[in-house]
């Protein structure tokens, strides 16, 4: 089989290979409370479940969130320290006495960035986002232009930030999907990860304060809640004010699950026994409740999966290797969800045109491809392809190709042809030599036998 064919039996199989859709509106959409709300998926993007997502809304401590976030970014980076010694300035306490400041830190206070994170994270003092922002970029008004850049980094389109801490301010605004967006991105650092999840902390004593005990407001995640608890939420940040109303961003992160919710322009409401339902926990929880019910995690590619063959020149006893995806993928799908619905295409690199196949000897996991895989118009990442098994090269097979490729080379060619002539030639001359030389004897023998035939003189 040539390889051109070969190339052309890989796409058929590719365009016959199935992989994921997810077909979430012909499921029953929960009733939610809240002016605007978003299901994401944090790996994929896909959005389970959307409510005025794009609707630009006042984001209350929400904002809170991009703050740590750029602070354990530059952390990362080697720019800033969690031991580092942070010095509350007047600036940073006076700017958010207009908002309604904590009063917690006080001008002049020394601090360790660690513990101004989770005074941010946890605590929600709004001095201490300030404090965070003055440290890490040299001032306010340089942090939050630095909040703004980040936005776009990581798509939000209908967010911009005007102060640190998320207190209602003229020009600020963001959207359920752009906090989702900022979010999925801070959940992945272990550290933010760590101080949202932390029900209550003692920061240590400073220069101007005694031990300090914090709790986070973040009923979904405290045991002791029992009217609001959910034992699958993880984070993230609790907000509000009169303008923003109840807002909260949460998430369920498991092995198989990573998904963040955000519900902003909830209500309180009183109940009864006179106690009041923060409707920003009630929603996040119908909303992961509706989740679990009808998704599950489902593999759509195992490491397992024999994609096909491609073929190996030179190979000791093979001539071809199957190749596997090097990972496996697992999508959050509805409960009923049609896999035929699902599709994938396999490029594999040599075989593109048919004329640059695979030669000996080929190592186990050798990357040789990609697939990737569409549904419902979404594009997911590429997955590399490799090598299932590896191949060793025949000693014999290389000989045979080394000369058969030496001898292909034009310049041998010529070489070749030249030497060719250069030895006919040279029988040429040989010949004619041979004959001129027979010539000459025969001539020579033929005078002799003349000069004996003569009769002698007499003497």
């Amino acid at each position: 089989m040539s390889l051109k064919k070969i190339a052309f039996m890989l796409l058929a199989i590719a365009l016959s290979f199935n992989i994921f859709a997810l077909p979430a509106s012909a499921l029953e959409r929960p009733e939610i409370d809240a002016e605007s709300a978003v299901l994401l998926d944090a790996d994929s993007g896909t959005v389970y479940y959307s409510l005025n997502e794009n609707e630009k809304r006042e984001p209350a401590s929400l904002v809170k969130i991009m703050t740590a976030l750029l602070a354990l970014e530059a952390v990362d980076s080697g720019n800033a320290s969690l031991s580092d010694i942070v010095t509350a300035s007047e600036e940073a306490i006076n700017r958010v006495k207009d908002y309604g400041g904590n009063d917690c830190i006080k001008v002049g206070e020394e601090m360790t960035l660690e513990s101004l994170l989770y005074c941010t994270l946890v605590a929600s003092m709004n001095e201490a986002a300030n404090i965070i922002a003055e440290h890490i970029s040299g001032s306010i008004d340089a942090f939050v232009a630095a909040m703004n850049r980040r936005a776009v980094e990581l798509g939000c389109k209908n967010t911009n930030f005007t102060n640190t801490h998320g207190q209602t301010s003229p020009g600020q605004y963001t959207t359920a999907y752009d906090l989702a967006l900022i979010s999925a991105e801070a959940i992945k650092n272990p550290e933010f990860d760590e101080i949202v999840n932390t029900i209550s902390k003692e920061i240590p004593a400073t220069n101007l304060s005694d031990v300090r005990f914090i709790t986070n407001s973040n009923k979904l995640i405290s045991p002791d809640s029992t009217r609001f608890y959910y034992s699958e939420a993880s984070g993230i940040k609790t907000g509000s004010t009169y303008e923003a109303g109840f807002c909260l961003a949460s998430s369920i992160i498991r092995d198989d699950m990573n998904v963040v919710s955000v519900v902003l322009g909830c209500k309180q409401i009183e109940v009864e026994g006179g106690y009041y339902d923060t409707q920003s926990f009630v929603q996040t929880k119908i909303l992961f409740k509706w989740l679990l019910d009808n998704f599950q995690p489902t593999k759509i590619v195992s490491k397992n999966d024999l994609i096909c063959e491609i073929p190996v020149l030179l190979g000791e006893g093979m001539d071809s290797v199957v190749i596997r995806p090097d990972k496996e993928i697992s999508l959050l799908l509805p409960k009923d969800f049609d896999r035929s619905s699902i599709k994938s295409e396999v490029h594999i690199f040599s075989a593109e045109d048919g004329s640059e196949p695979f030669y000996a000897p080929v190592d186990e996991g050798m990357k040789v491809g990609e697939m990737t895989v569409t549904c419902n118009g979404i594009t997911y990442p590429a997955i590399s392809l490799v090598t299932n098994t590896s191949v060793s090269r025949s000693r014999f097979a290389y000989f045979k190709y080394l000369i058969s490729n030496f001898l292909s080379n034009r310049w041998v060619k010529f070489a070749l042809i030249g030497v060719v002539i250069l030895i006919i030639l040279y029988i040429i001359l040989v010949i004619r030599y041979n004959i001129i030389r027979s010539r000459r004897i025969e001539a020579a023998k033929k005078n002799k036998g003349t000069a004996n035939s003569m009769p002698k003189k007499k003497k």
